[in-house]
């Protein structure tokens, strides 16, 4: 006989199984019967018609044993039998032996066999009750003492029952007791079999649970887990899982008293797979009652659950499993056991695992037992759950989208069942006594010593005096007496709907923000909103209370995703806040936290609102201005409150020490992360001149500030030095004046017009666009060298009336002209004064402007006098995100004077965060004398510092 490995039942294998049986129980036909049998019965339909009230028992026998024997053994046979109308006259024999005679005992066996087989078809079940053929088979169960009968019988409602509208009918028509009595009267295993595989049928609903465990189903199972009989047992062990399944309190009961648990656990282990699938089936779902779960792990069921778990975490009950072991952690006798069998391995395993994604909240409520276990939670922390629960503060806040349906192979059911009152910590027993639990008067224990000091004191004569009043409906639905459970389904959440691209984070639909507390020690608010992701804030609030928590949580991957969270959930719990600050006020955190870029990174995030792009090692978008940031949301005030928090750990003893170690021996990532945190986190003016100009710190700023190209080492750098420079707080920038006044005292003058105007002209300058502009030799020569040494020696342009001048324009060279013969722009010359009107906001590049070309042509005719005028007219006219360009064409045209007044522009001028970063990114990435520049800035940095 072949075992169904399954704990699901599979009616047509089971139903294959019944029939041999029966089969087997069933006495052979008679010879003569059997050389009539085939003459008789020539085809099935024929056979069907021969089954009729009518038909003479002999000849109604023979078409019975052929249908059985030879046609309904063909593929296909079942239906044909029930479309040919066998099903129809089956029930009528059924009827015609209730109502007007009796058929003979193998009449009545053949009848029933056959009609066990039709009923595995679901049609044949529809039109058996359709036609009333259930009630005739439990009279036939009811009235017959023969074995065989009952046998089938039992095996034809059985396989009625798989239609849950017959098993109704079944229970209504009181087929249940007569079943259960056949337990305790039968001794046949195969019998024994047939009907506990009808009560495991029958148990399909949880009322229909209820009312077997009511009429006394519990113990004669529990006995018969003690045959020896292979089949038998693991027909049992199946009943049992299936009758405790979502386990009531009175089931968990009655097991528990008739030692169905240790009993069950011994079947765990049973050879056959059957019957250890069933067994631990059975006492996983015996969890779901808080008060048996201590004997349940007394009786060595955690060590099962998690060897089980461990070898085939991805079998079909495994999620059961999985919800036995995690509602095993809420007692602290079973949370030792879980420890000691190594289920915090497994538990930690499990929660990585994507497939069992639906079970990673009871498993984080699981670990949430374990609170107050230093040893675990060392233990959690040492095996890499912080990491975890970070991925899945993400997550639950709806900040990610989850991996796609088809790339994850989940092997959770689709309805997990519930946790219910009764499912509750049993380490605080209640008040009220377990259902089906018999006490006088229903008195608690806490009544009834409060009642026994009252008579030992004299206060009351009796204990009669005083009785137990039960809670009352209006006092039941008190709040203060709700579960947190049912607190948390009664208060209104908005969902979080978000819009979520794979991989990035994005903000949740807006929730009711809470006031985030500023302090560690400050209480939480009174009203703070029940959040999904508040377990794994809970867990990581712990974890961030121990002496050292840096391993796991203080690093830069999760100081980003608190931030993240903080800046992006909606509303963020106030839980995370809190985190931080006790973080940032416990000195063995302060060398974690700068090596974590914690400065910078609360700088972007809570001050400017900017979150940095992704790590390095992960996809980032690609490099630009605006392609490393985004905009978040701001808590300017709780950003002020960690710094400042840091800067009292850095200016401690402890802390000084700790940041000149790492500025003098650590790795060169350590020592740029401290660097470009030392302007914000030393206040004191001592100690930050020490620390950046004795110990380098000073130059690895500017290193970082000029090389790096990672977006929170870039902005850390630009904002120190910044900071350094005074250039932050600062308003916005103020109108640059004009270099031009307005005309004087005498009225605006042109002496160059002028003198053209009088003739004092002796020479022409053609230009190469053919323009001829009139000069005055003498002007040309004493006002540069070079017209003085082409003009005044022995060059052919000494003698020549028309001069050729090449590679300047004509406005470039009308301004020249003007300031070599006398004109200047405070004296009112229109030419000069439209040095002041360059248009490089509107985008005109600086090469390209009149300034650009002006003093490049200035530069090439060594006009010394010139040169000053016109830097400054470029600088004063150059809006602060332009400076970079023009600091790097003054590099380019050796403009000295230039070059260091931008270079102090930059460090002083009021820009946004990404403005500036984008600026020195700018300046770095063109200048082509890196080392010149890191001195210049050093020079120009030491009066601030």
């Amino acid at each position: 006989r072949s075992r169904h490995p399954r704990l699901a039942h599979d009616p047509d294998v089971e139903d294959r199984r019944g029939q041999r049986e029966g089969d087997k129980m069933a006495a052979p036909p008679p010879p003569a019967l059997r050389e009539m049998e085939a003459p008789a019965a020539g085809s099935l339909r024929q056979c069907a018609a021969l089954l009729g009230p009518g038909i003479e028992p002999g000849r109604r026998l023979q078409a019975l044993l052929a249908l059985r024997t030879k046609h309904l053994k063909e593929a296909g046979a079942a239906e044909r039998f029930g479309r040919a109308g066998g099903v129809r006259a089956l029930v009528e024999l059924l009827l015609l032996h209730r109502e007007r005679c009796r058929l003979q005992r193998k009449e009545l066996e053949v009848g029933l066999s056959i009609l066990a087989n039709c009923c595995t078809q679901e049609a044949a079940r529809r039109q058996i009750r359709i036609l009333g053929g259930i009630a005739p088979l439990v009279n036939i169960l009811k009235e017959f003492s023969v074995l065989s009968v009952q046998n089938r019988a039992a095996r034809a409602l059985g396989n009625l029952a798989l239609e849950p509208e017959n098993s109704v009918i079944i229970h209504q028509s009181g087929a249940v007791p007569h079943l259960i009595g056949l337990l305790t009267n039968v001794e046949d295993a195969e019998c024994l079999q047939t009907v506990v595989r009808t009560l495991r049928i029958l148990s399909d609903s949880p009322a229909h649970r209820r009312l077997l465990t009511a009429q006394g189903c519990v113990s004669p199972l529990l006995a018969l887990l003690g045959r020896e009989e292979s089949g038998l047992l693991g027909a049992a062990a199946r009943a049992t899982a299936e009758l405790s399944r979502s386990c009531g309190a009175p089931c968990a009961l009655q097991i528990s008293r008739h030692g169905g648990i240790p009993r069950l656990a011994s079947l765990a282990v049973h050879g056959e797979r059957a019957v250890r699938e069933g067994a631990l089936a059975a006492l996983g779902n015996l969890c779901g009652q808080g008060f048996v779960r201590p004997s349940v792990g007394g009786a060595g069921g955690i060590g099962l659950l998690v060897g089980a778990l461990r070898s085939d975490p991805g079998s079909s009950s495994a999620p059961a499993h999985l919800r036995a072991l995690c509602l095993c952690c809420r007692e602290a006798v079973n949370r030792a056991r879980v420890r000691e069998e190594g289920g915090l391995d497994l538990l930690l395993a499990l929660l990585k695992e994507p497939g069992h994604r639906a079970s990673h909240s009871r498993i984080i409520g699981a670990l949430l037992g374990f609170f107050y276990d230093q040893h675990a939670m060392d233990y959690l922390h040492a095996r890499g759950l912080v990491p975890v629960l970070l991925d899945k503060l993400v997550a639950l806040a709806g900040l990610r989208q989850a991996a796609p349906p088809h790339l994850v192979h989940c092997s959770s059911p689709p309805e997990e069942p519930e946790d219910e009152r009764q499912a509750a910590s049993f380490d605080y027993p209640p008040e009220r006594p377990i259902d089906g639990e018999e006490l006088p008067h229903e008195a608690s224990s806490s009544f009834l010593s409060l009642r026994s000091w009252l008579v030992s004191e004299g206060y009351i004569e009796s204990p009669e005096e005083v009785l137990p009043v039960p809670l009352s409906e209006t006092e039941a639905s008190h709040p203060l007496l709700q579960s947190p459970g049912e607190l948390i389904e009664a208060e209104p959440l908005e969902p979080a709907a978000a819009d979520r691209l794979g991989g990035a984070l994005l903000p949740a639909a807006p929730r009711p923000l809470p006031v985030l507390p500023l302090s560690p020690t400050s209480p939480p608010p009174p009203h703070e909103p029940c959040l999904p992701e508040a377990p794994v804030l809970l867990l990581l609030s712990r974890f961030s209370q121990a002496e050292d928590p840096t391993s796991g949580l203080v690093t830069e991957r999760s100081l980003r995703t608190l931030l993240d969270y903080l800046t992006l959930a909606r509303p963020p719990g106030a839980r995370c806040a809190r985190l931080l600050a006790r973080l940032a006020c416990n000195p063995n955190c302060l060398e974690a936290l700068v090596r974590a870029r914690a400065v910078p990174l609360v700088r972007a995030q809570l001050i400017h609102g900017l979150r940095p792009a992704l790590l390095p090692d992960s996809v980032e978008s690609p490099r630009g201005h605006g392609g490393d940031w985004t905009a978040t949301r701001r808590n300017r005030e709780l950003g002020e409150v960690l710094l400042r928090n840091l800067s009292v750990q850095a200016e401690s003893p402890f802390g000084t020490g700790a940041l000149t170690h790492l500025l003098l021996s650590g790795s060169p990532s350590d020592r740029e992360a401290c660097a470009i945190a030392l302007p914000l986190l030393c206040r004191n003016e001592s100690l930050r001149r020490r620390l950046l100009l004795d110990h380098g710190g000073l130059h690895l700023l500017l290193e970082t500030l000029l090389t790096s190209q990672e977006p929170v080492a870039s902005f850390g750098a630009a904002d120190g030095v910044a900071w350094l420079a005074g250039a932050l707080g600062k308003g916005p920038a103020p109108q640059r004046a004009r270099l031009a006044e307005e005309g004087g005292e005498a009225g605006p003058r042109c002496l160059y017009r002028e003198l053209v105007g009088r003739g004092a002209v002796d020479m022409w300058l053609v230009l190469d666009g053919g323009e001829r502009l009139a000069a005055s030799r003498a002007h040309l020569s004493r006002g540069s060298e070079v017209f003085g040494a082409m003009l005044g020696g022995g060059y052919l342009e000494s003698r020549q009336t028309e001069v050729p001048l090449g590679g300047v324009e004509a406005d470039v060279a009308d301004l020249l002209l003007h300031h070599l013969h006398g004109c200047r722009a405070q004296a009112g010359c229109c030419s000069l004064g439209r040095l002041g009107q360059r248009g490089e906001e509107e985008g005109e590049p600086f090469e390209e402007s009149l300034l650009g070309r002006a003093l490049s042509a200035a530069g090439q005719f060594l006009l010394g006098d010139l040169v000053p005028c016109l830097e400054q007219a470029a600088y004063l006219s150059c809006v602060p995100s332009c400076l970079p360009a023009l600091c790097l064409f003054a590099e380019r045209h050796h403009l000295p004077g230039l070059h260091a007044r931008c270079l102090c522009g930059l460090l002083e001028a009021p820009m946004g965060a990404r403005d500036r970063v984008e600026a020195w990114r700018k300046l770095a990435g063109g200048a082509g004398d890196r080392v010149g520049l890191l001195s210049a800035l050093r020079a120009l940095l030491l009066k601030h510092v």
